[in-house]
Formats: C-alpha cells, sequence, structure tokens
C-alpha cells in the first residue's frame, strides 16, 4: 500500500498542470495522495506494535524497561523497597499458591523500574515472564498473586501471539477510560450468572482472572473468609488456574 502511494505522490509532483506551481501536483492528485496516507498510516502503526508485542517482547522480556532497574529479589534491592519489605518471602509464599499450577517461575523475574514508571495508576504490571515495580513499593502477596495470574496469562498464550496487539490496546483503553471497570467481575453475582452460565475462568476478562485468584487466596488466608458466601464460587474458578 505504500509504494503506490510513493508513485502517486511522485506522478503528482512530476506532472504540474498550467498555472500551477511546478512543485505541486494536481489537487485532485494530492488529495488521494493524502486518503492513501491517511489510510496507510494506522495499517503501520497496527503492523509496528504487533511485530513489536509478538517478536521482541516475548523473546527478551526488555521492553518497556527504562535503562536501570534492579532485581526485586536481590539483597541489593533493598535501596529502592520500604524498610522491612520482606519481598522474598512473599514471592516464595506466591510460589507456593501455584505450586500446583501449570505456571513456570524458573525464569520470572521481579524488577524495579521499567513499566510502571509510564503509568501512574499501576504499582505492578507484567510483561511477559517479568513483575515490574515502581520504585520505593512494597508489594503484598496479594498483589504478588494477582501479577502471577498474568504470568500464567501469558505462558498459556491467552493474552499473547494472536491476540497480542487486540488486547494490548484494549487494555490500554479501558484503563484509560476506567480505571476500576476492568477488575470488576461482577462480584458474588457476576460469579453465579458466570456458573449457572457454564462459563471458565477464562470467559472473564484478564484483569478479572486476576482479581478472583487474588480474592480467593485473600478470603482463604483471612479469619472466617472461608464462610464468605462467594468463597466456593472463588475457589471454583480460582483452582482452574492454580490446580492446571
Amino acid at each position: 500500500v505504500v509504494i503506490p502511494t510513493l508513485i502517486i505522490r511522485r506522478r503528482c509532483k512530476a506532472k504540474p498542470q498550467k498555472n500551477e506551481d511546478k512543485h505541486s501536483g494536481p489537487p485532485c492528485l494530492n488529495f488521494l495522495c493524502f486518503k492513501i496516507f491517511a489510510v496507510c498510516l494506522p495499517v503501520i502503526i497496527f503492523f509496528l506494535s504487533q511485530v513489536m508485542l509478538w517478536l521482541v517482547v516475548p523473546r527478551e522480556s526488555f521492553l518497556p524497561l527504562e535503562p536501570r532497574n534492579l532485581d526485586a529479589l536481590s539483597e541489593e534491592s533493598v535501596k529502592f523497597r520500604p524498610v522491612g519489605c520482606d519481598i522474598i518471602g512473599r514471592f516464595n509464599e506466591t510460589t507456593l499458591l501455584f505450586k500446583n499450577s501449570d505456571v513456570d517461575f524458573t525464569d520470572v523475574r521481579v524488577l524495579y523500574g521499567g513499566s510502571p514508571g509510564y503509568f501512574e495508576t499501576a504499582n505492578a504490571m507484567v510483561l511477559d515472564k517479568t513483575i515490574y515495580l515502581a520504585l520505593d513499593y512494597c508489594p503484598s502477596v496479594y498483589t504478588l498473586v494477582h501479577e502471577a495470574v498474568h504470568i500464567w496469562q501469558f505462558q498459556k498464550d491467552d493474552i499473547w501471539f494472536s491476540r497480542a496487539a487486540s488486547v494490548f490496546f484494549e487494555w490500554i483503553l479501558l484503563q484509560s477510560r476506567c480505571r476500576d471497570c476492568p477488575y470488576d467481575y461482577g462480584g458474588f453475582s457476576g460469579l453465579q450468572n458466570a456458573n449457572a452460565s457454564g462459563h471458565t475462568i477464562k470467559d472473564f476478562g484478564v484483569e478479572m482472572q486476576a482479581m478472583i485468584v487474588e480474592n480467593y487466596y485473600f478470603l482463604l488466608t483471612s479469619p472466617g473468609g472461608q464462610g464468605e458466601p462467594d468463597f466456593p464460587l472463588l475457589e471454583k474458578f480460582a483452582l482452574q488456574v492454580l490446580s492446571g
């Protein structure tokens, strides 16, 4: 599409009509060039974003990283996290919860720096196999559980490859319109309706899936939490992730 655009634009400039500036083409063709260019630009941007998300990020898991970042699970990271933040213990607790799942933590990294610096509303984000944390942030074990679900989604190719660009831009759009909406799975009634319809956890949005597992673990570890009316349904859906 780009090549014809360039050819037409060159011809527009190459054949000036009488009484026209020699540096400009016929108005009709110039307008046609503009329309073709306007159509091509979104296609080019979409194609480049698809290539970036599909090929570059999964292979190296470096974008969008700041030039300098630090392994949050190393002793050196103490300078970037609040005093007394036991992030290593919380991460180990998270991996224990997912021990029977399909999540492979072998190459999973937790870093300070990167993505959260570009999204002021997010203290933690996941791209591919890396959890990025904002500086001076100590994630709760529930936040790490939430992010581990996103690791599971990437490893299961649920938000990657053929759906990469569409899911990414849908997430950006939803976040810009309503910060909390992508996380709202409907509460108890939403779980009831999904269960009655025979849905699985994959029928929920990617953030909803993470919230279901996070809320399940919160009730599981809270006094009296297992007696809450929505706990059985949270457990049913969460185990679809945690049990492999």
